[in-house]
């Protein structure tokens, strides 16, 4: 079998190359231990988290432009890998602020919850 890039590990790096290298025509190869998807990585399953708000800018914007690409390796592999849910940070004022502050300039603002959060209670 001819080949022009073999990715060891089909984690979430190698296995972002692995697809991006593909689409720009190259023959690929990954050597993964486990089967696709598996349950044995840093970034798997329902713990997985995709996050919008950070201190440094750069980061919003990266995730931003992630976010499309996520759709569509739904699109290409049939398969829902991400659920977007919502998320609460909490911290120092200063904290809090930044990440508003970052939210908004990438036209995401977030919403400031003052005072406690009602919690579900048992039987609810």
């Amino acid at each position: 079998m001819a080949l022009d890039v073999l990715v060891v590990g089909g984690g979430l790096m190698g296995a972002s190359a692995a697809w991006r290298l593909s689409a720009r025509g190259h023959r690929v190869t990954v050597l993964e231990r486990f089967g696709p998807g598996h349950d044995r990585g840093s970034s798997h399953g329902t713990s997985r988290i995709f996050r919008l708000a950070y201190a440094e800018p750069s980061y919003t914007e990266l995730a931003l432009r992630a976010l499309p690409l996520w759709r569509r390796l739904e699109e290409e592999s049939g398969r829902a890998v991400l659920t977007l849910t919502g998320a609460v940070d909490h911290g120092p004022p200063e904290v809090l602020e930044r990440l508003a502050e970052v939210l908004a300039r990438a036209g995401r603002p977030g919403r400031e919850q003052d005072g406690r959060l009602p919690l579900p209670q048992p039987g609810e």
